[in-house]
């Protein structure tokens, strides 16, 4: 006869162990392999970690931004983080206006626009905002003058200096006076404006470019000081809004292919839709001259 003894606890404190218990003979006469008994045990899940998931998306695309990953605690009490944290995208931004570019806004501004104004100034205003560079002489510049009777220059591109002074400007453009639409006084005056030697802070060597918006035909022959223009810049880009202005005039002032470098806006509204194509085409203009 065998007289059973108190189980043995479980060889481990969680997951799967082995527990045993065993019984002693008092006759004399037992079988020794009926005296020790041992079976499975299961306690409560161990605490572990589960595999790491993905790295989150970068939090900026350039420039230096943050990541992360995170894993599952299996059973609480884990030792260790549930997250983990690292740099990424360390490289310097190329905001797509990279080198020096100086960049020659041109709008057609009457007593009659009105309103439509200011859709054309937030237009102008906007290019700026997207391309997103602040000003500098190993970088983007702008100026912007407006015309009608008279080619009139609002600020050079030596005037301003931070993106901020160029909202400054937009918000403070004077009354417009008169109604005339002298597109090609406009573009003599940009052609000299874009001439280093005129001192307007136009640089040697730097990608040019003009962006010109009217919505009327013009007052007088363009056609000789569109091609002035050309031998300045590296392109110049027309916009043509509403309905009055001459689709054949604007194309032979824009560069080629026109498709690329003539665009219509029907309604002053609608030159928000411009802005992000009309700033990528100026930041994709390569010195040609």
């Amino acid at each position: 006869m065998a007289e059973r003894t108190e189980a043995k606890s479980c060889s481990k404190t969680c997951d799967e162990g082995l527990k045993s218990r065993s019984r002693k003979c008092k006759s004399g006469n037992c079988k020794s392999n009926l005296l020790d008994e041992t079976q499975q045990c299961t306690e409560t899940v161990c605490p572990r970690w589960d595999e790491w998931e993905a790295w989150s998306i970068c939090t900026a695309s350039c420039g230096g931004g943050m990541h992360y990953r995170q894993r599952q605690c299996i059973g609480g009490g884990c030792q260790g983080i549930p997250m983990a944290y690292e740099p990424c995208n360390q490289d310097a931004c190329d905001a797509g206006c990279s080198g020096p570019r100086d960049v020659l806004f041109v709008a057609h501004y009457t007593t009659y626009m009105g309103s439509t104004f200011a859709d054309i100034s937030a237009f102008f205003e906007n290019i700026i905002s997207t391309i997103n560079v602040e000003p500098s002489d190993s970088s983007i510049r702008f100026a912007f003058s407006f015309f009608n009777h008279a080619y009139i220059e609002f600020f050079a591109f030596d005037w301003l200096n931070s993106i901020d002074e160029y909202k400054w400007a937009f918000s403070s453009f004077p009354p417009a006076s008169g109604n005339a639409n002298y597109i090609g006084r406009a573009l003599k005056g940009a052609a000299d404006t874009m001439t280093p030697e005129f001192g307007k802070g136009r640089r040697i060597d730097t990608v040019g470019t003009v962006v010109l918006l009217t919505n009327a035909a013009s007052t007088d022959e363009v056609n000789e000081m569109a091609d002035q223009l050309k031998e300045k810049v590296d392109r110049v880009i027309v916009v043509g809004l509403g309905y009055a202005f001459g689709q054949d005039e604007l194309a032979g002032i824009a560069s080629s292919p026109t498709k690329e470098n003539l665009y219509i806006a029907e309604e002053s509204s609608d030159l928000a839709g411009l802005v992000k194509t009309i700033a990528d085409e100026i930041c994709a203009t390569e010195l040609s001259n």
